[in-house]
C-alpha cells in the first residue's frame, strides 16, 4: 500500500504573475506584452500535464487524483485595507504617534524599493527591524481603549473583546450588537462603480465548525469581491481604505485565487460519471482512504460521489497529533515570509 503525493505549484504562480497578459479584459493588459507572454499559463498547464504523465508512467498507480484547492481569475486591481475601513466605520480609533509614522515610512520604503535578493542579504542585519516596523505600522498607533474591532491581512474581523484581548473594550453582552452593526456597515459598502464591496458577511460560527476558543479565530468573516487585494493597513501615504492598485506604487499579482477548484480522478475505485456537481475539499481525504481501503475516523464528510470504493470506519474520533522537529531556522522563516509576500498572502 503506497500513497504518493506530488505538488505541482507552477499553475498557481502562472495565474498570479501572467493573468494580465492572458486576459485582454484585464486593466493591466498590454497587447505588446501579450505576444510573448499571453500563452504562458497554457504552456505551464501543458508542462504540468506532461510531468503528471511522466509520474504516472514511473509509478503505474492503480488510482490517480488530480486536485486543486482553489481556482484562478483576474484581480480587480483594488486594495482593501481592513483596519482603515474599520477606522472609517468608527470601530477602530487611531492616535497618531511619531514612532508609528516613522515605522510606516520605513516599512513602505522596504516594500517598494528593496528587491527580493537584496532583502534576503539584508535580513540578518535588518530583518528584525523591518518586522518591528511592520508591527508598528499596522497597530502601533491604535488606541485600544477606544477600539471595538480590528482586522488582519485576511478578510476577517476580530472584536476587541474584554477578557480575551489585552485591552478589550467589548463585553460578552455587547458582542451580538457590535457584530450586527459591523455586518450592516459591511453590506452597505460598494466599489466606485456601485458593485458591493463584500459578497459574503457571516459570523465565524456560521463558517467554521470548530471550537470558539481556537486562537486567532475571527468573529466576523467579510469576503470582498473575488480578486480584491486585502491588506491590514494603508501604509502608502495616500488616504482611504479602498484604493486602485495603480495609485499605490507597489506591484501586486494580476491573478488571484477564486473559490472553486477542480478534482479529476481515474482508476480503481472510481466510477466514470463525467462532470459532477460542485464538491468539497473535505471530501479529498475520505476519498483517498476509501480507494486505499484504509479505515477512517469519523470525518465530517464522505467521499466524492464518483468514488465507488466504500469508506470503512475505524470507529475512532478525529483527534489531534503533535509532531516533533520541523522548525524553520530564522533564515528559512524569513525566506518563506518573503515568498508569501510576493504572492500577496501577507503584507
Amino acid at each position: 500500500m503506497r500513497c504518493v503525493i506530488v505538488d505541482l505549484e507552477a499553475t498557481d504562480g502562472s495565474h498570479h504573475f501572467f493573468w494580465q497578459h492572458f486576459d485582454p479584459s484585464h486593466p493591466r493588459h498590454d497587447p505588446a506584452l501579450a505576444g510573448p507572454w499571453g500563452g504562458t499559463i497554457e504552456r505551464v498547464y501543458e508542462t504540468c500535464d506532461r510531468e503528471l504523465g511522466r509520474l504516472i508512467d514511473a509509478y503505474a498507480p492503480d488510482t490517480v487524483f488530480v486536485v486543486s484547492d482553489h481556482g484562478g481569475g483576474p484581480s480587480r486591481d483594488y486594495a482593501l485595507f481592513m483596519n482603515d475601513w474599520l477606522e472609517a466605520e468608527g470601530f477602530l480609533t487611531v492616535q497618531r504617534k511619531a514612532s508609528a509614522s516613522v515605522a510606516k515610512h520605513a516599512y513602505t520604503t522596504a516594500l517598494k524599493h528593496l528587491s527580493h535578493p537584496f532583502k534576503q542579504r539584508l535580513q540578518p542585519l535588518f530583518g528584525r527591524f523591518i518586522e518591528r516596523a511592520k508591527g508598528l505600522a499596522l497597530f502601533g498607533d491604535v488606541d485600544w481603549s477606544r477600539t471595538r474591532a480590528y482586522g488582519t491581512v485576511q478578510s476577517m474581523v476580530r472584536l476587541n473583546l474584554a477578557g480575551r484581548e489585552p485591552e478589550g473594550t467589548v463585553s460578552a453582552e455587547e458582542r451580538d450588537g457590535v457584530l450586527a452593526e459591523l455586518a450592516e456597515r459591511a453590506r452597505g459598502r460598494t466599489f466606485p462603480d456601485g458593485l458591493p464591496l463584500f459578497t459574503n458577511v457571516a459570523r465565524a460560527e456560521e463558517v467554521y465548525d470548530v471550537d470558539g476558543a481556537v486562537p486567532g479565530l475571527p468573529d466576523l468573516v467579510v469576503e470582498p469581491q473575488v480578486g480584491t487585494e486585502v491588506r491590514g493597513r494603508n501604509t502608502s501615504g495616500k488616504p482611504g481604505f479602498l484604493l486602485p492598485l495603480k495609485d499605490l506604487g507597489v506591484w501586486y499579482p494580476s491573478g488571484e485565487h477564486t473559490p472553486v477548484g477542480l478534482v479529476v480522478a481515474a482508476g480503481a475505485g472510481i466510477a466514470r460519471q463525467g462532470e459532477v456537481p460542485e464538491t468539497h475539499i473535505q471530501q479529498v481525504a475520505p476519498s483517498v482512504l476509501a480507494v486505499m481501503g484504509v479505515p477512517a475516523p469519523a470525518l465530517p464528510m464522505g467521499p466524492f460521489p464518483f468514488v465507488s470504493a466504500s469508506l470503512v470506519s475505524s470507529g475512532a474520533a478525529v483527534g489531534s497529533m503533535t509532531t516533533g522537529g520541523g522548525e524553520l531556522t530564522e533564515d528559512e522563516e524569513a525566506d518563506v515570509l518573503e515568498r508569501l509576500r510576493g504572492l500577496g498572502y501577507v503584507s
